[in-house]
């Protein structure tokens, strides 16, 4: 899962070798960082990229001095230039550069192109219906229904075994982790999780694919903010 993000991330980003930061600019109000590093100078947020705009165009200590829209197919945002500081008037541009995924057109362009890219996040589902014997169409309807999952952006956490990991492969441990215990060990040791009594563990395994897939799409983010320095509000 570490690697499709990256690769996500890759796909969305356009390079620049500016690293000047915009004085007096804040962080997107509701953005988070995208990583564990002290330092970030990527935020995550699921405001719409034209949100982000009018943020950044009504900062009061510091507005862009000119906004370029770009459109890339599968995804859409704006880049921020500002003015040099006073005593640095020849330094390179400090700019912010925000992007929001088009799900429609980035599941249609995997499709396409790549889609092992989509499935990625269903392998474990799959191994599950051979093992259980789910019907095909539920496997299907739940594929489609969250298939977006593999567009988002996860934030980068630690694990429990130290590892750097996003979100979504936590969340991936958390579940693989209860898929092993039957219902009666999970009575038996108190657990105090969601509810549920199924009659078998084909229903008891489907139940937690239907939790783990809802919590993961609560997770991602599908909006991406990166400033070509630090933000003052992050050093």
């Amino acid at each position: 899962m570490k690697r499709l993000t990256i690769l996500l991330i890759s796909l969305l980003f356009i390079i620049s070798a500016a690293k000047a930061q915009p004085p007096g600019v804040d962080p997107f109000y509701d953005a988070v960082p995208y990583s564990v590093k002290k330092f970030n100078k990527t935020f995550l947020t699921n405001q719409d990229a034209g949100v982000v705009r009018s943020f950044f165009e009504h900062q009061v200590n510091n507005m862009p001095i000119r906004v370029i829209q770009i459109d890339q197919g599968h995804h859409h945002g704006y880049r921020f230039y500002y003015p040099n500081a006073a005593n640095n008037p020849d330094g390179p541009e400090a700019w912010i550069q925000v992007f929001t995924v088009d799900v429609g057109k980035s599941i249609e362009l995997f499709e396409k192109s790549n889609p092992a890219l989509l499935e990625a996040p269903f392998l474990g589902l799959k191994a599950a219906a051979q093992k259980f014997g789910y019907p095909d169409e539920d496997v299907a309807t739940l594929y489609n229904q969250y298939k977006q999952i593999a567009t988002r952006y996860y934030q980068e956490v630690t694990d429990v075994n130290g590892n750097k990991v996003n979100e979504m492969t936590v969340l991936f441990q958390k579940y693989y982790s209860r898929l092993k215990q039957q219902p009666d060990q999970m009575l038996a040791s108190g657990y105090q999780g969601p509810v549920m009594l199924p009659e078998n563990a084909r229903e008891y395994s489907w139940n937690l694919w239907l939790l783990c897939f809802e919590e993961i799409e609560q997770t991602g983010y599908r909006t991406i903010i990166e400033y070509s320095g630090i933000p003052e509000t992050d050093r």
